[in-house]
């Protein structure tokens, strides 16, 4: 009797121990796995400080994926706005092998999110602006967060720099937002 505990108990524990290795590796976050994020080289921070107006609070950090084809490189860092008190997310993403041009992608996501019943109550705004092949939305209502987004496509992908505040007042400009994408794009 006490042999097939103990060998239940060494099976537990091999169990639990595979289990623990699974779980650590499918909870390690990708940017560990992968330090040279192409989208983290597409803009520096401080650049990104510079044109925003703020002290970045993290490094620049990214993942690559690719799901069903579609290949999505993705950085991020957060920004500090000490004359504001406000805070910023920028996410710096290239996208590829979609099934469809990335242009016809870009302007059918944002028509998606300006047809969005949320942007038509008191208070919202929804602005889009296209610039040569640069196209820009800025969306943000009270009490969520807000963006300001500007995409330029690449055949069937594109590049993006979308800048998250917490407030509409913390919007950064559609002008920004299109410079450094307009930088990030040169650098690829």
């Amino acid at each position: 009797m006490y042999r097939s505990v103990f060998a239940s108990m060494r099976y537990l524990h091999r169990a639990m121990t595979g289990f623990a290795v699974l779980v650590f590796l499918v909870t390690t976050p990708a940017h560990a796995q992968e330090p040279s994020v192409v989208a983290c080289k597409l803009l520096q921070l401080a650049e990104i400080e510079s044109a925003l107006g703020g002290k970045a609070t993290t490094k620049l950090s990214g993942v690559s994926l690719n799901e069903r084809g579609i290949a999505m490189d993705i950085c991020s860092v957060g920004i500090a706005r000490p004359a504001t008190d406000g805070r910023l997310s920028v996410t710096i993403k290239i996208v590829k092998n979609l099934p469809m041009d990335g242009g016809d992608h870009i302007r059918l996501n944002n028509t998606a999110t300006a047809r969005q019943g949320q942007w038509k109550v008191k208070g919202a705004q929804v602005d889009e602006k296209t610039v040569g092949n640069v196209i820009c939305i800025m969306f943000g209502r009270p009490n969520v967060p807000a963006h300001s987004r500007c995409s330029i496509p690449r055949a069937r992908g594109y590049v993006e720099v979308d800048v998250q505040a917490s407030s509409q007042k913390e919007m950064a400009s559609i002008d920004t937002v299109r410079t450094l994408v307009q930088k990030a794009v040169t650098r690829l």
